[in-house]
């Protein structure tokens, strides 16, 4: 390989490690930046629920508003899914402890 080809070569690894290592910091970004929105969501609606303290307005509120979200924001909004949010957000209620979380995974994973 002449010295011409090794320099592109060299210059084509240093280009694709950039990209993949840009690629990975995205990839975390967008995780944390998911993780923060549904623990949000989960404690809204927790605090919605519990503000009027009635069960079984809870059980009718959720599925509808799941529908509502799954309408505007696809399926990643169903019932379900917003209870496993609620419950998220029941487990870390402190959002501090899910930003330290975040933080550690993003250490973790440069």
């Amino acid at each position: 390989m002449s010295n011409l080809q090794n320099q592109n070569e060299d210059l084509f690894k240093d280009l694709a490690q950039i990209i993949e290592q840009g690629k990975r910091q995205l990839a975390i970004q967008v995780n944390s930046a998911l993780t923060l929105t549904y623990w949000h969501i989960g404690k809204k609606i927790n605090t919605h629920i519990l503000h009027d303290k009635r069960a079984e307005y809870g059980q009718e509120i959720v599925p509808l508003i799941g529908t509502r979200l799954t309408e505007r924001f696809g399926k990643g909004f169903a019932s379900k899914n917003l209870n496993r949010m609620m419950q998220f957000a029941k487990e870390f209620p402190d959002v501090a402890i899910v930003v330290t979380l975040l933080e550690i995974n993003k250490i973790m994973n440069s």
